[in-house]
Formats: structure tokens, C-alpha cells, sequence
């Protein structure tokens, strides 16, 4: 059986004190909590490691484990022997630590129809032209591989998984698509702080130590199966062997807005397209309910799992998702050989009554807008953005546009309202998708 433990690394007279400032990532207005920047970024990344040429849906299950669900002491203590002295320093910069005597709460996220971690875990730096998501998972801070048509970019969003726990760490279990061996590894980001007599840096990892790379302090992924079993058994996890990645989150902070209703409306609001394409499905369960969120239960249980401020939000996604290409309207591209500047008149008259007459009987209408994109570096390159619009209810009349990026709600996105409407923005791909992720 492998040793794995947390293992915690001495500072050195050379090591820089570096108190990492992950929060900073998450400071901005447009995350409304944790849970909900939790989710997303999972959804997030599951949906960017969809197999590729497979018309499944990418599958979510979410598993609340609070209150009566929590893990108790006894089995949750396997997984944090030895981080006592550490989560208890005073300088570990944690607000609330955990306590052993605690049932441990916790959230579990696994992903399926999906490649998993891939790359070699035993990697300590990335070769050129070789992604390895498992060394930009576990391994690394502000770096990521993802570029293009990815829907993540700067390799930060995971930090929602230590900034969601009060020990300030998490796991993942992956089993990659291609070698089909479960992995299990976790990290901790602390503060430099002192046990007893020594210093200790911030990180720490928990797996199986090894001498890898000249390395004696090189922490390797456990792969012995009973560890597996057991942790399967303390966070109710599900996979065992399915390619794709299970997160563990423990010690919950904040575990009032980690319950059934709050997660399903959060999930509903912010991947509601990507459902209605039939993209993604999505189970959350807390041990005695389960919401289930595809394509048809959205539109069945609409009422309850979308709040009437974003009830013709609904309206223009399932717009969105059903409409023929025929049916788009569309718009004469602007003047683009300096800044983009619309002629007077973008659409004919006839066109501009008929759409008219559709939004004033209540009947949404789509405008497809042609966009040139001219990168720093690279030749320009021709993309579009489309743009849904309908009549909005008395609750949305306020309601500022909301933007789609390749199905990731763009977040604090500002856009000018227009009284008595609402509007979906979808970028899907292109030139344009690139820019506004890279933005």
C-alpha cells in the first residue's frame, strides 16, 4: 500500500516567504460566492475536456455532503493525518481552520463523457507542444495550456476550489481517457508559517513522496486501490474506473449557501444554454434529494429553478438553441478598416418592420453581426456574434444584455440596456471567441 499522506516541505535559507494572494483572482463583483464560482469553474473546465467526436452530453454529478451528510471524523480522518500543526498555526492565514473533532462537510464534483487529467503525473515542467493537464491541475499557479476555442484561459480558476474549503485545500481523482489508471492527488495552499521550530512554505501536496527528477521531495499521485476505495467511501464519490476527474472540496466554507436549491438554480442560470443544446446534464443530490438538470426538466421545472428576473432569459435560450440559421437576420457588416464604424442604416426597411412587428406580438428575433478581429500578432480573421432579443416581462425590464462565450456566461460583462427588452449575446466560436476569453 502506498504511503499517502500530506506532505508539508521545510523553507530553505534560499526559499522566498511568499503568502499566496489567491483571493485577489476572486475579488471582483461578478463572482456572487463561492459555491456558485465553485460550480462554475468545474463546469467550466469538465465542458472543455468533453470527448471529442462523441455526441454525449457531457454529464455532471454534484454531491452536497452537509450537515447529516457530512463525513464523519472518524472517516475523514484517513485523509488529513499530520495537517493539524499546519492548519492550526497562526500564520497559516486561514480565517476559520477546521477542527479534528469536526465532521468534515464537503462538496464532490465529477465529470463523465470526459478525457480526464491527461499527461504524465510524473512531469515537474511542461514540454513544448505536449499539453499536460495534469501538471496544470496539481501542479501549477496562473499557468494554463488552454488557448483557442478553450473556454478557460489563465489557469486561476481552480483556486475557487481551496478559496471554497476552510483548510484551504482540495483533491481530484482522475482516471485519464488514455491510460485508464486512477490517480489520486491533493493540494493545500496555506501562508509561510511555523510548526514548533521550522518554517514551512506555503504549498503542500497529498500523495506519495518519491526521488523523481533528483527530487527528494517530489510528490507523486497515490494509485494503490484501497486508498481509492476509501476515499470513494469518506466523500461519496462515484467514479472508479470512468475516464474523467472527481473533485473533493472539504471543510466547506460558508455551508448555508451550499444546499440543493441554491446549486440548481445557480447551475440552471449560468449553463442554461449549453443544457437546452443538450451539451451538458447535470444531477445534484445532497443524500436525500436529487435535481436532475437536462434539457427537458429545464423547460419542465422552469418555474422553480429560474427566478422570474431571468424568466424571458429562459425564453431566449430555448430561442437560441432551436433556431435555423435561415431564420437569423442579417446585419451588413461595418466599415472595419480602422475602428468599426456602423453605417447609418444596417438592416433594409422591410426588414426593420418585420422584426418590429415580431418583438412588439412577443415573438423573439435573432440578428447575426459579422465582426473582423485584428489580433496584435497574425493576420485578421472574420467571425460573428450573434444577438437574440424579446419583449421583456415587468420583472426583466431593467435587465442588462447577457453574453455567451462558447456556452460560459461572461460575467460582469457591461452592455447598454434597452428599456423594455432583453438580449442574449452568443459567441461561439471564432476569432472572437479567442478575443473575449483572452479579455
Amino acid at each position: 500500500m502506498c504511503a499517502a499522506v500530506w506532505h508539508f516541505r521545510r523553507k530553505r535559507p534560499s526559499d522566498t516567504a511568499r503568502d499566496p494572494i489567491s483571493s485577489e483572482f476572486f475579488a471582483d463583483e461578478s463572482v456572487e460566492d463561492a459555491a456558485r464560482a465553485l460550480v462554475r469553474e468545474s463546469i467550466q473546465n469538465s465542458l472543455d475536456a468533453r470527448l471529442k467526436n462523441r455526441d454525449d452530453p457531457v454529464a455532471i454529478r454534484v454531491f452536497i455532503g452537509v450537515n447529516g451528510g457530512a463525513a464523519l471524523p472518524s472517516t475523514a480522518a484517513r485523509f488529513f493525518d499530520g495537517v493539524w500543526p499546519h492548519l492550526g498555526s497562526k500564520r497559516s492565514g486561514l480565517q476559520s481552520p477546521p477542527s479534528p473533532r469536526d465532521r468534515c462537510s464537503f462538496l464532490t464534483i465529477e465529470d463523465f463523457s470526459t478525457t480526464g487529467l491527461e499527461g504524465d503525473p510524473d512531469e515537474w515542467t511542461p514540454k513544448a507542444g505536449k499539453p499536460n493537464a495534469f501538471y496544470s491541475f496539481f501542479r501549477a499557479e496562473a499557468y494554463s495550456e488552454k488557448q483557442g476555442d478553450d473556454r478557460g484561459r489563465w489557469g486561476v480558476g481552480k483556486l475557487v476550489f481551496p478559496r471554497s474549503s476552510r483548510g484551504s485545500c482540495f483533491f481530484g481523482l482522475t482516471v485519464p481517457i488514455t491510460t485508464g489508471q486512477p490517480l489520486l492527488m491533493g493540494r493545500m495552499i496555506l501562508r509561510h508559517h511555523e510548526v514548533g521550530a521550522h518554517e514551512y512554505v506555503p504549498d503542500a501536496m497529498f500523495g506519495v513522496k518519491k526521488l523523481l527528477h533528483n527530487d527528494p521531495d517530489f510528490v507523486a499521485p497515490c494509485t494503490d486501490t484501497q486508498v481509492h476505495r476509501d476515499f470513494r467511501q469518506a466523500f461519496a464519490v462515484k467514479r472508479t474506473t470512468q475516464p474523467g476527474l472527481s473533485v473533493v472540496v472539504p471543510w466547506l466554507d460558508d455551508e448555508d449557501s451550499f444546499t440543493l436549491d441554491a446549486l440548481t438554480k445557480a447551475i440552471a442560470a449560468e449553463y442554461m444554454l449549453p443544457v437546452l443544446r443538450g451539451r451538458l446534464v447535470v444531477t445534484v443530490e445532497d443524500g436525500a434529494k436529487s435535481h436532475k438538470i437536462d434539457r427537458d426538466t429545464l423547460l419542465k421545472s422552469s418555474q422553480k429553478w429560474i427566478d422570474e428576473s431571468i424568466a424571458d432569459l429562459l425564453k431566449l435560450g430555448i430561442f437560441a438553441s432551436r433556431i435555423d440559421a435561415r431564420d437569423v437576420v442579417q446585419v451588413t457588416s461595418p466599415d472595419q478598416s480602422n475602428a468599426p464604424k456602423w453605417a447609418d442604416k444596417a438592416l433594409a426597411d422591410d426588414v426593420i418592420a418585420s422584426s418590429r412587428a415580431k418583438l412588439e406580438g412577443g415573438d423573439p428575433v435573432a440578428f447575426e453581426v459579422p465582426i473582423t478581429v485584428h489580433p496584435k500578432q497574425g493576420a485578421a480573421g472574420r467571425s460573428r456574434m450573434r444577438v437574440h432579443m424579446i419583449e421583456a416581462g415587468q420583472e426583466a425590464s431593467s435587465t442588462s444584455p447577457v453574453f455567451v462565450r462558447e456556452d460560459i456566461t461572461v460575467t460582469g460583462a457591461r452592455g447598454t440596456r434597452v428599456p423594455g427588452y432583453v438580449s442574449l449575446v452568443t459567441i461561439d466560436d471564432g476569432p472572437l471567441a479567442t478575443l473575449l476569453g483572452d479579455a
